[in-house]
């Protein structure tokens, strides 16, 4: 009896074919070995009561009724190994179900941190674009003091945020210009 324990736990650890066969084929052993332990028991009690031996027939029925409980037990452990995969396979179901409902959260919640994410990137690169339209606004109106041709002509830098302007062009960076004064220029 020790073996077969050992032989299912071992199964229970690596469940291979090579194991579950060899489990069926102890089990199969285990069973056979029961119902030839009652047939035995069972011959041994009807020649018992042929014989009219009231003693031996007590003790043919003893040994009988044990046999048939021990048959009884090997056979119901079988079906509760059935029962008991079958209760484990549900509860694995039931995890699978609920680790997909969590996925599926932790899917929206990293969605939100990405836009939440986005929205701080976003403010910092339209303040960054804020600034770089002031040095360009600088380099317009120094340009244009020096009677040069503007070197930003074709700038368009466009901002992210939801609200305000949408991008940053070259009319808004001449704009920004003409505000500036001589001493703004050179006070750099």
């Amino acid at each position: 009896m020790p073996s077969t324990i050992t032989s299912q736990i071992h199964l229970i650890q690596s469940p291979n074919d090579s194991d579950r066969r060899h489990c069926r084929r102890i089990k199969r052993a285990e069973v056979e070995k029961a119902q030839y332990a009652e047939k035995q028991a069972a011959a041994s009690y009807a020649v018992a009561l042929s014989d009219g031996d009231d003693a031996d027939e007590q003790h043919a029925e003893k040994v009988l009724r044990l046999a048939s409980e021990a048959l009884a037990m090997v056979t119901r452990g079988k079906r509760g190994l059935a029962a008991t995969a079958q209760a484990l396979k549900n509860e694995v179901e039931k995890l699978d179900v609920e680790i997909a409902e969590v996925r599926e959260v932790l899917k929206d919640l990293r969605q939100r941190q990405l836009r939440v994410a986005r929205i701080m990137w976003a403010d910092r690169m339209d303040k960054a674009a804020q600034e770089f339209a002031a040095v360009a606004a600088h380099l317009e109106a120094t340009e244009k003091a020096l009677g040069w041709r503007s070197s930003l002509s074709e700038l368009y830098v466009p901002l992210q945020t939801p609200h305000g302007a949408s991008c940053i062009s070259e009319k808004t960076i001449r704009d920004k210009a003409y505000a500036l004064s001589l001493e703004q220029l050179l006070a750099a």
